[in-house]
């Protein structure tokens, strides 16, 4: 299965954050904290790695997961957000 290589060096910050979160390799099943129906997940990576066969996902229920990538994304595992839409009251919603 091919890979997804994208250098974003010189993007406008606004869109691809400041990399506050560093340099990240993802290198099996990753969750990262959430609060059950609780904010969007947002992380600022420097550089992303998501290996061949790894995951990276959100540890529970959440409004969302967004990644901002200043420099390199290297994705050749996957990002899943399956089963993980929040449960809103009256919204009939609960995946």
């Amino acid at each position: 299965m091919p890979g997804f290589t994208k250098n974003l060096r010189g993007a406008v910050s606004d869109l691809f954050g400041l990399g506050a979160d560093g340099d990240a390799v993802i290198t099996g099943f990753t969750p990262l904290p959430s609060m059950e129906n609780g904010e969007m997940v947002v992380k600022e990576y420097t550089n992303l790695t998501i290996n061949y066969g790894a995951t990276l996902t959100v540890s529970n229920r959440c409004k969302g997961l967004l990644l901002h990538v200043r420099g390199l994304l290297s994705l050749n595992g996957d990002i899943s957000m399956t089963g993980k839409a929040p449960y809103i009251p009256g919204g009939g919603s609960d995946l």
